[in-house]
């Protein structure tokens, strides 16, 4: 997912609003250290990728864009468990 001028505005006022609200806005969510992302699973097992992907395929999600990279990361603190190229 890439961001745009909006999307970064967007992500900046909405982080000073939640700072506003909270004392537990992550670090990782700061405007400029946040990844723009897709979760298109959470907790999902390594064997069931596979399934995940053609759910993905039948359903047409998404319906534009460009697929660079898949990962499995595990958060907090951030560790990438797994990552895969595409």
């Amino acid at each position: 997912m890439s961001s745009s001028s909006f999307l970064c505005e967007l992500h900046k006022t909405v982080f000073e609003v939640a700072q506003l609200h909270s004392a537990n806005v992550f670090d990782f969510a700061e405007p400029g250290v946040m990844v723009f992302h897709s979760t298109l699973a959470h907790a999902l097992p390594e064997g069931r990728i596979p399934e995940a992907m053609q759910i993905i395929r039948e359903t047409g999600f998404p319906k534009q864009g460009t697929v660079t990279n898949a990962a499995l990361v595990e958060y907090f603190p951030a560790n990438e468990l797994w990552s895969y190229p595409l």
